[in-house]
């Protein structure tokens, strides 16, 4: 029973794939991909109902599932859902068929009072009994983690809200993240949301569609970075370099956390002619699924903070994250030598962590 209402489940992917979206398109080209599974949780015979579809649609890209958890090499993409602001990727060395993608990612939020649904009169729930809607669902709007988000380049924070003013600066640097993820094979993103939904108010418009939160033209320009060549990188830390333990005692990178405990470690690096852009980037394996715990990072450029990172892995892989240097950290980076220091809280089991920094041109 399981297996064919999974066979159904398919069924209504494939037809909506071969639905037109007009009398001038024709069948099959309303779509070139599409998910199976939503949110997958390991469902009854994936494997098989995947493979069906593949076998039934050879000219479309199919994805085994829309994020959370997944089926080694199943499908032509690896769905990644990673709403921090610096979310991480598949390393390509783990991923060499399959396309990564960020399915679900972004989720900026950004109330503006008076076009959102909290501000609808009487909004109506057919869920509940009386239609009426729980004064608790209206609040939503993805509270932020930090008061002064607007102001706060350097934390990874999850689904920040941000004020209309502050919110195009800060999507930029956003933008800028995933440019600089196409050099570790990231190949596309889904920016989560178009528009309001209900409490969920990161969209680019608001829940009324009369308001965009960043101006047309400025969104344009934005979105062109994406279009530019992938970035060519100079490195200044190299992967795999020479570190200091707290204790003056040399190591070299990969650092290994298997026991979890905290741990410091420093570096130099010397800068000769001024760098007009550079990205920090920060790999991490773990070999523990399903992880529920963070783990936090902190890194300092000559003593000053730069970056605090939080990671969650759904998988035990190997993934990475690039981080643009903002205008005030670029100006650190002097001739000269400098001093990079890590500070390690990890929360759960790291297998490997490595902390570069490249110049890009």
């Amino acid at each position: 029973m399981r297996r064919w209402l999974g066979r159904l489940v398919a069924i209504v992917f494939v037809a909506l794939l071969y639905f037109p979206c007009s009398a001038d398109t024709p069948s099959g080209d309303a779509a070139t991909a599409g998910a199976i599974f939503k949110h997958h949780r390991r469902l009854q015979d994936t494997e098989n109902i995947v493979h069906w579809a593949e076998d039934l649609l050879p000219n479309h890209i199919v994805s085994a599932a829309s994020g959370w958890d997944d089926v080694d090499d199943l499908g032509e993409i690896r769905d990644l859902h990673d709403y921090e602001r610096f979310p991480s990727v598949t390393y390509p060395d783990r991923e060499t068929e399959r396309a990564i993608v960020l399915g679900e990612t972004g989720g900026f939020g950004v109330p503006i009072n008076g076009n959102n649904w909290l501000s609808m009169p009487k909004p109506r729930d057919p869920g509940t009994p009386d239609g009426r809607v729980p004064e608790r669902a209206r609040q939503g709007a993805m509270a932020p983690r930090n008061a002064r988000a607007d102001e706060d380049f350097f934390s990874d924070i999850k689904r920040p809200v941000y004020s209309t003013s502050a919110l195009a600066q800060h999507y930029e640097h956003y933008i800028d993240t995933m440019w600089l993820g196409q050099s570790y094979g990231l190949s596309g993103g889904v920016y989560t949301q178009f528009t309001d939904m209900r409490h969920e108010q990161n969209g680019w418009l608001t829940f009324d569609r009369k308001v965009s939160k960043i101006p047309v033209d400025k969104l344009r320009q934005i979105h062109e970075r994406l279009f530019q060549p992938v970035p060519k990188r100079v490195p200044l830390i190299d992967r795999r370099s020479h570190w200091n333990a707290a204790n003056g005692r040399p190591q070299s990178a990969p650092f290994d956390f298997s026991d979890s405990q905290p741990a410091t470690f420093t570096t130099q690096f010397v800068v000769a002619s001024k760098v007009r852009a550079a990205t920090l980037n920060i790999e991490i394996t773990t070999s523990q699924a399903n992880v529920q715990a963070f783990g936090y990072l902190l890194v300092y450029l000559d003593g000053k903070l730069i970056f605090d990172d939080k990671t969650r892995h759904r998988k035990p892989e190997h993934r990475i994250s690039c981080i643009p240097l903002t205008a005030n950290q670029l100006e650190l980076l002097k001739p000269g030598t400098h001093e990079l220091k890590l500070e390690v809280k990890p929360k759960f089991p790291i297998t490997a962590l490595d902390v570069h920094l490249d110049a890009v041109e």
